[in-house]
């Protein structure tokens, strides 16, 4: 199965993008194993899912901690691949949430960084609705906060990949 970490030859990636190692990453969400236990995860439609090449997984934020975690374990798990994410740049300002962050596949989510991962032809995972929807979100109702978040279909468009919702 295609799970690049690094580079591909002629792909010239942002700084951002180049901080990842697959191995280190599967240590870093192997205690989150827990928590999946924990809240009985499962990842349906997994089949949609492309088995190589650029992909873009869309998904919405809920109560769940660390969900974007959990699904990149899933995806692992089900698909065989790593999926990178796009995470709001909160998680930079910190040089130790940074490194988890990046050490876990994730970069700082802006147009520059996805375009080089699909370019890349990486499976990116994007939740559009950000920190706000987890945020605004209640405990029993989960709300979309999508409102003029377009950019993700924009960027699927101009990369000519697929989008797939999970």
């Amino acid at each position: 199965m295609h799970d690049p970490s690094h580079r591909s030859p002629g792909i010239n990636l942002p700084t951002e993008t180049q901080f990842f190692d697959p191995d280190k990453g599967r240590w870093l969400l192997a205690p989150w194993a827990l928590r999946q236990w924990y809240h009985r995860t499962e990842l349906h439609g997994a089949d949609r899912i492309p088995v190589d090449g650029s992909v873009l997984l869309v998904s919405n934020h809920g109560r769940l901690d660390f969900d974007a975690f959990i699904l990149i374990r899933l995806l692992l798990r089900d698909c065989g691949r790593f999926a990178r994410s796009m995470a709001d740049r909160v998680w930079f300002r910190n040089n130790l949430t940074a490194r988890v962050a990046r050490a876990v596949g994730a970069v700082e989510g802006n147009a520059t960084n996805a375009r080089a991962l699909l370019d890349d032809g990486q499976m990116l995972l994007t939740y559009p609705g950000g920190v706000p929807e987890i945020m605004n979100s209640r405990f029993g109702r989960e709300d979309l906060h999508w409102q003029g978040r377009t950019g993700f279909a924009r960027l699927a468009i101009d990369a000519r990949v697929p989008i797939v919702p999970i």
